[in-house]
């Protein structure tokens, strides 16, 4: 008999224990985790004999994934949010910045009277503070509605979540706060501009603008272009404001269009299903080990209509042992893998020299001429697989599909040494595995490949490879689980066959489960639909609040005009002149956005969707312009009829009436 040794007995974690921790929130989990094992005498990362504690924190709640990307990727996703936030605070200044240029003449009066500076901006913000005493309260009644509508579509796509629906106070004033300085800053240069108006000035206020303008001769008698452009560049700022926020709508309702185009169901289903079908066991779903998968399941699926191949994967369960040096141990460990630190070895199996032979724990899998042929070859030949003495080492991918070379610890025409036994016994107190019988066998790899993730047993650390089934060792075949099967449909027969599993897996043999394309695929879609909606919503209010600021302002600029349009009417400009230079401002200004939008669009293409790509393993970045060519109806239509019909409204009265209102 033979002991098994204090490197087998970590390997194959006989004897250790595990607990589960779920904290109340993500804020320091490290930190946490040392206080707790602290105040139970132990210690964590440190190699005090009966006291130290191996952890992990689940990758979703560290910012190691942020911290590796370089400012290439992290520029542009920071450009992202600066974009939203400018958008936002655009809309808000655009607002106040209008409606003091409406107010202009107000003010002036106000300063005839005695009114200071000091006085006007404090109008200027309660006014501001009265509006956010209305707007904000309905936002957060909106907004929490809304969360609740969407929430659910997010959460659903999300494995394990339960959706729970808070009101915490602090949530609620923590916008508010935000929001209300979000207004404040907003309002601050248009109430210093009220504050600085003087009497004169606004009794002459008509949007003129502050630069001195060189008069230039035109032989031209059409002029009507160039009044139009030069009334918009009266005022450049409220101009380009209003033409940014536009455009910075536009191009954000755009990039949400490009980013769920860019999805590839293709893409997506590939990291996840190889087959149409595949089934095991419940438990090996829930990564909890697994049972044979049911044989009166895969029959009955072979003789379904539409059956086409399909394949077991087979797991060898004996107690097996890979023999390699210490030197190939060692790295293994603590670099290819990064499981233990040089310090948390064995100091008996470091002292031992490079070339000493050691064991280690291996996965070894089972296939078929189906299951084989899903591999990926990345070096060698799988030309005589199935023949004894002949194995495959098996590889996973990275998220993004990149084969991980580090798990690949032997070269091609490597001899793999392995013994495995099945008679032995574990002590009472599950510290010491003892082998009644071993089976020494070799291996030559003829190939590595990739093996996708769903044919393995999910849980990895250690050197895996393959073999058929004819290289099993006499006696040994009873040792072998069938851990999964696959198998594929003809499209008409894929229908029928969903239904057939579904039922079968939750009326007869319900520890059954299954995985299959078309449950990724409804996945895919939802995943797809949860962007849509949170995205599409927020950038269909920008946009929409950004199409209402373009009309204000339109509104604003003619009213504000209201006596030098009179005045050019009763020089002999015809009404039909007058609509169409109103017009051309309008064209000009939808135009001027629309370009903007267009420019601004590749900016996102060659900045942010390259960054994307390499986040989302499915999403291919595509040029697209649909949503920026939908809105150009939109937006010209509201730059002709706009103008339209305030001036309609405008000329019921006379021009002399016109006159004289704008003089009192």
């Amino acid at each position: 008999m033979e002991q098994a040794s204090p490197e087998e007995r970590e390997q194959n974690n006989v004897g250790d224990w595990y607990l589960d921790l779920v904290f109340e929130d993500s804020r320091d989990i490290s930190g946490t985790l040392e206080k707790i094992a602290e105040n139970h005498g132990y210690t964590i990362g440190e190699a005090t004999e009966g006291t130290e504690l191996a952890c992990g924190i689940n990758w979703a709640y560290t910012s190691t994934h942020s911290e590796s990307m370089d400012a290439q990727s992290i520029f542009p996703l920071i450009g992202a949010v600066i974009v939203m936030l400018l958008t936002g605070y655009l809309i808000i200044y655009n607002v106040f910045q209008i409606s003091v240029a409406g107010d202009v003449r107000f003010y002036g009066l106000l300063k005839t009277i005695g009114t200071t500076g000091r006085q006007i901006r404090r109008i200027v913000r309660w006014q501001a503070l009265l509006l956010s005493g209305i707007g904000i309260p309905i936002g957060l009644i909106f907004g929490y509605l809304t969360g609740n509508l969407l929430m659910p579509v997010i959460m659903a796509n999300l494995d394990d979540a339960t959706v729970y629906r808070s009101a915490n106070p602090v949530i609620f004033i923590g916008a508010a706060l935000f929001a209300l300085v979000t207004v404040f800053i907003s309002c601050f240069l248009p109430a210093r501009r009220a504050a600085k108006v003087s009497p004169v000035e606004a009794v002459r206020y008509t949007e003129q603008s502050r630069t001195k303008k060189k008069k230039k001769k035109s032989r031209n008698r059409n002029r009507l272009f160039q009044m139009a452009w030069a009334n918009l560049m009266r005022n450049k700022l409220k101009t380009i404001l209003v033409v940014l926020s536009l455009a910075l709508s536009i191009v954000m309702l755009n990039g949400v269009y490009g980013f769920t185009r860019g999805f590839s169901m293709d893409g997506f289903l590939e990291k996840f299903v190889i087959s149409d079908f595949l089934v095991a066991d419940a438990d090996y779903f829930k990564y909890s080990g697994w049972e044979e998968v049911s044989p009166s399941l895969v029959e009955s699926l072979k003789h379904l209509d539409g059956f086409e191949d399909g394949g077991y994967v087979g797991y060898f369960q004996d107690y097996r042992q890979l023999q390699v040096t210490k030197k190939s141990y060692v790295d293994w460990m603590t670099n290819r893998f990064n499981q233990f630190s040089l310090d948390e070895l064995d100091p008996e199996l470091l002292a031992l020299p490079d070339d000493a032979m050691t064991e280690m724990h291996l996965a070894m899998y089972v296939l078929d001429d189906y299951t084989v042929s899903k591999l990926e070859v990345i070096e060698g030949s799988l030309e005589g697989w199935e023949e004894p003495g002949n194995i495959v080492q098996v590889i996973l991918t990275d998220d993004y599909g990149n084969p991980i070379m580090d798990q690949a610890m032997y070269e091609v025409g490597d001899q793999v040494e392995i013994i495995s036994s099945t008679d032995y016994t574990v002590s009472e107190d599950g510290l010491d595995v003892t082998r009644n019988s071993q089976l020494e066998e070799s291996y030559t790899v003829i190939a590595t490949a990739v093996i996708p993730n769903v044919m393995t047993t999910r849980g990895h650390g250690y050197p895996e490879f393959a073999v058929s089934g004819e290289s099993i060792p006499k006696g040994y075949e009873a040792f072998v689980t069938d851990m999964v099967y696959l198998a594929d449909f003809t499209e008409e027969g894929t229908a029928a066959a969903e239904q057939f599993v579904q039922d079968y897996t939750e009326k007869i043999e319900p520890e059954m489960a299954y995985e299959s394309k078309g449950k990724y695929a409804g996945n895919y879609e939802q995943f797809q639909m949860m962007f849509w909606m949170v995205g599409g919503s927020l950038s269909f209010i920008i946009g929409l609040v950004g199409l209402l600021n373009f009309i204000n302002g339109e509104v604003t600029s003619i009213l504000s005009r209201k006596r030098e349009l009179a005045m050019l009417q009763s020089i002999g400009m015809t009404g039909r002149q007058m609509k169409r230079m109103l017009v051309l401002e309008g064209i000009l200004t939808s135009g001027g956005a629309l370009i903007l939008a267009a420019v601004l669009n590749l900016g996102v293409y060659f900045g942010m969707m390259p960054v994307i790509e390499d986040l989302f393993w499915f999403f291919q970045k595509n040029f697209t312009m649909t949503m920026i060519l939908a809105a150009v109806p939109v937006l010209l239509a509201a730059g002709i009829l706009i103008p339209l019909l305030v001036y309609k409204r405008a000329e019921k009265k006379s021009i002399v009436e016109r006159l004289r209102e704008s003089e009192n």
